[in-house]
């Protein structure tokens, strides 16, 4: 029974001796971290998507704290954690113009013909490598959504059309998507541009007709119509200067295959309308 009882104070005391010397440890040689990098990565948003160029947002608030990382890299945060940061470290925070990512194509299931089908690997990398693809187009969206699958906000769906439609209230600018597209149809422009050409092919106005039914064929017309010199056809593509456009929507209106797009203006919230008001309406 005493042994039994030896025993267990022995290890008793053994354990306690271990924890003091570990405790001590911890302190003795622990890594110091500037308090900073708490701070910024408080303000960061988490969502970890690497736009700002590091393996996460705890490394970059490490990066930022350690002077060697600017202030504003952070893509969803934007200005407002940019400008949050800046307080953090003393620094003054400039304004960055938001962008969102754009689809640069439109020739989907129904408007792209086919070379041939293709029944192997379901992503958009795979199918590009077969023959350059299976549609006509070499420059056209390949629909199997490989941009979607990398969003790390869910921004962007696959319609009906096998056409990526992006949701610009989601959208936190990361261009994963951009960079995985292998065949480069999303591109960031600014977050107030409403004008955007739906094509990329560079092809001679003769192949992309026989290849697709929205595709640019370098007519001109819209670089002649635009009153701001804002669009300019280069290597056979209608390509816009959004420091220039004003979304004015001449160059829209003379497109012959309706490549050119304009987005209507962001709905503003309004006040809601009495039962009363909205009988009378459906009166009207």
């Amino acid at each position: 029974m005493m042994v039994l009882l030896y025993s267990i104070i022995v290890l008793g005391l053994m354990g306690t001796a271990a924890g003091l010397i570990l405790a001590y440890a911890s302190k003795r040689f622990a890594a110091w971290q500037d308090p900073n990098v708490n701070q910024i990565e408080e303000v960061l948003p988490g969502v970890n998507c690497g736009a700002c160029g590091y393996a996460g947002c705890h490394a970059y608030a490490q990066a930022v704290a350690s002077g060697k990382a600017p202030i504003d890299l952070c893509r969803p945060g934007a200005n407002k954690v940019a400008a949050q940061i800046g307080e953090i470290m003393g620094q003054e925070a400039g304004e960055k113009e938001p962008k969102v990512a754009k689809r640069k194509c439109n020739g989907g299931n129904k408007e792209a013909k086919k070379k041939f089908d293709y029944g192997s690997i379901q992503t958009c990398k795979a199918a590009s490598l077969v023959n350059n693809g299976y549609k006509q187009c070499s420059y056209s969206c390949l629909g199997f959504g490989d941009c979607a699958l990398v969003c790390p906000v869910g921004a962007i769906n696959m319609d009906e059309n096998n056409l990526p439609q992006i949701d610009m209230e989601k959208c936190i600018a990361c261009e994963k998507c951009v960079i995985e597209c292998p065949r480069s149809i999303l591109e960031m422009v600014p977050k107030k541009a409403r004008v955007h050409v739906r094509c990329r092919s560079k092809d001679s106005a003769k192949n992309v007709v026989k290849a697709c039914s929205v595709g640019c064929i370098a007519c001109r017309k819209c670089e002649k119509e635009c009153p701001f010199d804002a669009i300019h056809v280069i290597d056979n593509l209608a390509v816009i200067d959004y420091s220039k456009c004003t979304s004015c929507g001449k160059c829209v209106k003379v497109c012959p295959h309706s490549i050119i797009e304009q987005e209507p203006l962001p709905k503003k919230p309004g006040k809601k309308k009495k039962e009363g008001e909205e009988k009378n309406e459906e009166a009207d």
